[in-house]
């Protein structure tokens, strides 16, 4: 698989699916490689969502191990995790919701925009673990929970 450590697999574009068309189409995937499958939940391109059922029931196969998911439902880390626990991996597919994402139970970002400032967004990023982390209370400005050298605070909150 020229070098990859996994494969990221979404929705066949223009086909629309239903949720056992995409069960089936990741289990063909999941069978024809040994690689581990991260399962892409990005509707806004592939015409149709991913249901948490279809979800939970790729994870409980051993189909897949996670998920980038690029529906902005922030929401969506929670019930999963309620469904399928701890060890299903779960990034945001949308660099704007992901500090929220990551707030409600997910893993990260699989990020698009880190593609073109890679050393910017690890900065942003590591601002957003280290709010979460501590739990330090929101800007005043814009509500986001900042850290006293939080990113946010030094660029947006002027």
């Amino acid at each position: 698989m020229a070098g990859a450590d996994a494969l990221l697999c979404a929705v066949p574009p223009y086909v629309k699916p239903s949720q056992e068309g995409i069960f089936a189409h990741i289990r063909a995937i999941a069978h024809a490689t040994d690689l581990p499958i991260v399962l892409y939940d990005v509707p806004s391109r592939s015409g149709v969502a991913i249901a948490d059922d279809t979800v939970a029931r790729l994870y409980e196969a051993q189909y897949i191990v996670g998920l980038k998911d690029a529906t902005a439902d922030l929401s969506r880390p929670t019930r999963l995790r309620a469904r399928c626990g701890d060890p299903l991996m779960q990034w945001s597919g949308d660099d704007a919701t992901a500090p929220a994402y990551r707030a409600m139970g997910g893993n990260g970002c699989i990020s698009v925009t880190a593609n073109v400032a890679p050393a910017l967004c690890a900065l942003l990023h590591a601002a957003w673990i280290t709010a979460i982390s501590r739990g330090s209370p929101s800007c005043a400005t814009c509500s986001i929970r900042c850290t006293p050298r939080c990113f946010w605070k030094a660029i947006r909150c002027r």
